[in-house]
């Protein structure tokens, strides 16, 4: 154990002083050799065919580059700092990036990944239309979060954004180690607002490993210890929370009506077998939980899919990882503990990625196997 511990410690010493003699050697950190980052999609109301976003060290100025001729058609910002682009809004108006000064970088060719390690920064967000800084977001952390998709979440309308903390640590994941100080931007007013944030903790609930814009009832739903809670987004105010009995991060899915929603834990490390499901009404805060067996869901980082589902009807619960386990819900013992599964059936030889009802009596299930069907009542295998 501790030739392994000093091997590694030896292998992140040489790695930080190769990183750190790759940004020595170069003139300047402030450009990367990224291709040109035109704004992915051609419909979007704001779309400029041709420009992308580059950094002038000349000028020190962020300015966008007509393509065709290599000329600077419009400044956004003017600073000496590093700056690394993140992403662009829906509507192609917005584009956001990181600035701050660059400690050091690292260039994984075979993941095609670069790691970069800041001193300091802030997110920005700059209107590529007009020109011009639109907001600044601090950014704690020496990592940006790289684990999401984008440390900068829109909307679909791009009338919203949520902005993620970074993290300290890379080896243990932004997953666990993200810095929960996050914050929402709105559109109309310019604000930023803390998000996550209630005035009952000292830190903040939402981890948004996953999160969905409910614009139908203005919310952000965030996954979150406990449970998942629901944010104002013209606010940031948590205005619902779906407690389930467990303490570890919960995840949701929804009802096909949309009018139910399913809290389950994710079993973490030094979680302990704690596990819960929870079905809530939405509109009334009624709820129900089942006695999960000790099942909780596979800590997998931004798992974009569900292993748990209601039937279309509201009548039926799935859950599945290592079996598959189906509750009625509409007739349940008193006691919670009584609630075992009706149901519980082998299904794949391999683990369960994801599960849901694709019919009526009919379970689709998603694991190495590939897609496969079973029969809801008697388990047995559906050939297609």
């Amino acid at each position: 154990m501790k030739d392994q511990f000093m091997k590694r410690l030896l292998f992140i010493v040489m790695l930080f002083m190769t990183s750190i003699s790759l940004v020595n050697a170069q003139d300047s950190n402030l450009t990367s050799n990224d291709p040109p980052y035109y704004c992915p999609n051609k419909s979007g109301a704001f779309y400029q065919a041709n420009l992308f976003p580059r950094y002038d060290i000349a000028s020190k100025s962020l300015v966008l580059i007509d393509d065709t001729n290599n000329q600077a058609v419009r400044t956004l910002d003017t600073f000496p700092e590093n700056v690394r682009i993140i992403n662009w809004s829906p509507d192609c108006r917005y584009l956001t990036g990181v600035v701050g000064d660059i400690e050091s970088s690292f260039d994984y060719a075979k993941k095609k990944w670069i790691e970069i390690r800041w001193k300091n920064k802030d997110i920005v967000l700059w209107d590529a239309s007009s020109g011009g800084r639109v907001q600044s977001f601090p950014n704690d952390g020496i990592y940006i979060d790289y684990l999401q998709p984008s440390p900068v979440e829109w909307s679909p309308d791009s009338n919203y954004a949520l902005i993620l903390g970074g993290c300290y640590s890379e080896f243990y994941s932004c997953l666990h180690e993200r810095v929960r100080s996050d914050f929402m931007w709105q559109r109309s007013s310019n604000l930023r607002m803390r998000v996550g944030k209630t005035e009952t903790l000292y830190y903040d609930r939402s981890w948004f490993n996953q999160y969905y814009w409910d614009m139908k009832r203005g919310w952000l739903w965030g996954s979150g210890e406990g449970g998942v809670s629901a944010y104002d987004v013209n606010t940031g105010v948590e205005v619902r929370f779906f407690q389930n009995n467990s303490w570890t991060e919960s995840r949701f899915v929804f009802s096909a009506d949309n009018n139910k929603v399913v809290t389950y834990s994710v079993a973490q490390p030094g979680s302990g077998g704690n596990a819960a499901i929870t079905v809530y009404d939405i509109d009334s805060q009624a709820s129900v939980s089942v006695n999960v067996e000790g099942f909780a869901a596979p800590d997998i980082a931004l798992a974009t899919y569900d292993s748990v589902a209601l039937s279309a009807d509201n009548h039926y619960l799935t859950a599945g990882y290592d079996a598959i386990r189906v509750w009625d819900i509409q007739n349940l013992p008193e006691k919670v503990e009584d609630r075992l599964p009706i149901y519980r059936y082998a299904g794949p030889k391999a683990l369960i990625w994801s599960l849901r009802f694709s019919d009526a009596g009919v379970i689709e299930t998603n694991s190495k196997e590939g897609i496969q069907h079973w029969d809801l009542h008697t388990g047995q295998f559906l050939a297609d």
